[in-house]
This record gives structure tokens, C-alpha cells and sequence, in this order.
């Protein structure tokens, strides 16, 4: 089985990644932190005739999902977010520790880590061995902005230590570039 894994830097000062994940046999893809431009996430999907299924958000920060209404719409498709203190929203769902998001064949767990904002959420793919970490893990630092320190640390730890995770599984943070488990463990 081939994933599909297309990293986005997206336009904008923050610079956001925003991962298209899913599977490559039947081309179904969620959409993980659009960031503020929608127009470089809707033309990679257009042109690699993808199937959005859902818009997945690691929090809610504005460089994040800026722009989720607007991919919402388009592609009339869902967002999946940890619940950061709105009501029920139309075509808004809430995800929690232990959640499995089914994308075509590939699977993505929840895990929550909250101290970069209250609602963080990294997911985890476990067969592929990658994690998509937002902002709570970012490659060799900790995110500039964070509600509180020692939460954001012990997240760091839990996922760095989480069970069945090994040093091989590759980060994928909200900025900056990938890197490993096992190097992200000798920083810590």
C-alpha cells in the first residue's frame, strides 16, 4: 500500500505546512492544517486529482485554518478539530484522544497534547511510522508561542515516549522542516 504524503509550505509570513495525507489507491486525501491561502492547496488537488474527505486541524490557531471555511466549502467536506471552546458548528467535528480518522485505508489516531494551546492534537500514523505534530513539536525547538510550559513539556515527553512509537517514526510539524523521533529524543 502507497500513502499519499504531499507537503505544502503555504503562502503567508508564517510560513504553515499543510499536509495532504491519504491513500494513494483511492486517492482520498485529508487535508491537515491548510494555513491562510487556500489557492496552492486547491491546485495541488485539481492538478493530483485527489479526493478530499476531511479538513484536519492540529489547533486552531489562525496560520493553521485561516482559510478552513473557504476549503470547507469548496470541497464540501468536513473539519476535524479538538473542540477549543465553540459551540457545534455546522460541518465542524470534534476529535478527542483515542479518535481514529479512516482516510481510504490509512488511519490516522489522535493523541492530545495540549501547552502550545490548549487543544493540541498530533496524529499519528502508526503502520507508515509518521506523525504529524503542529505545533507542539517542532524540529530541534519548542513553538515561540505556547499557553503554558510545563504542559507543552510533558506533551513533548508523551509523545516522544508514547507506546509503539520508535525512534525511526518521522515528524511532521506545523513549521519548519521533518525530522525523527530519535533525533527529537536526544534534544529532550
Amino acid at each position: 500500500m502507497i500513502i499519499i504524503l504531499n507537503r505544502l509550505v503555504v503562502s503567508g509570513r508564517f510560513r504553515t505546512n499543510c499536509y495532504l495525507f491519504g491513500d494513494e489507491s483511492t486517492k482520498e486525501v485529508g487535508i491537515i492544517d491548510p494555513g491562510i491561502d487556500s489557492n496552492d492547496v486547491k491546485s495541488v488537488i485539481k492538478r493530483e486529482g485527489y479526493k478530499p474527505v476531511y479538513l484536519i486541524g492540529t489547533h486552531a490557531h489562525h496560520d493553521h485554518i485561516q482559510c478552513a471555511i473557504d476549503i470547507m466549502d469548496y470541497f464540501n467536506i468536513p473539519l476535524l478539530i479538538n473542540n477549543f471552546g465553540i459551540k457545534k458548528v455546522e460541518n465542524v467535528h470534534f476529535i478527542k484522544q483515542n479518535d481514529v480518522i479512516e482516510i481510504g485505508r490509512e488511519h490516522l489516531h489522535v493523541i492530545e497534547t495540549p501547552g502550545h494551546t490548549t487543544n493540541d492534537i498530533m496524529l499519528i500514523d502508526y503502520k507508515n511510522k509518521l506523525i504529524f505534530t503542529g505545533d507542539t513539536l517542532l524540529r530541534g525547538r519548542i513553538p515561540r508561542q505556547l499557553i503554558n510550559y510545563n504542559n507543552l513539556m510533558a506533551s513533548i515527553r508523551k509523545i516522544l515516549y508514547y507506546p509503539k512509537i520508535s525512534d525511526e517514526f518521522k515528524i511532521y510539524p506545523g513549521h519548519g522542516g521533518h525530522s525523527t523521533i530519535g533525533k527529537e529524543r536526544l534534544r529532550y
